[in-house]
């Protein structure tokens, strides 16, 4: 047996899920920019509001 051989690993089955990163930072830029885009615009309704009183 050769000594640099790599370990035998397990073969994953057709249906185990695949994790893909780009997916999850896509999600978490999209939740994130809908946080930021939503926080804008309700600050901006609250000066409004301040400024108007």
């Amino acid at each position: 047996m050769a000594r640099n051989s790599t370990p035998e690993t397990l073969p994953a089955s057709a249906d185990a899920p695949n994790f893909d990163w780009r997916e999850w930072v896509s999600f978490v830029g999209s939740v994130l920019g809908t946080a930021l885009v939503v926080s804008v615009i309700l600050g901006g309704i609250v000066l409004l509001l301040g400024a108007a009183s």
